[in-house]
């Protein structure tokens, strides 16, 4: 954040006004959406799927996934 000159809050505030939702919010509906993907294409197990999308283990990623 420091490249661009602007605090984490600030840039935060922008995001949230312009996408009416948190960064954070944002970063885990991308990552269902990776996940659906991934399990849509049937190549890895559910396991597999939490690992490659940085989980610390698969009940983690199924708690988010909800």
């Amino acid at each position: 954040m420091q490249h661009l000159g602007k605090s984490y809050h600030h840039l935060s505030y922008l995001f949230a006004a312009s996408e009416r939702l948190t960064i954070e919010k944002f970063i885990l509906r991308q990552k269902v959406e990776r996940a659906k993907e991934l399990i849509d294409y049937g190549e890895l197990s559910i396991a597999e799927v939490a690992q490659q999308l940085e989980y610390s283990s698969p009940a983690h990623w199924s708690r988010q996934f909800r």
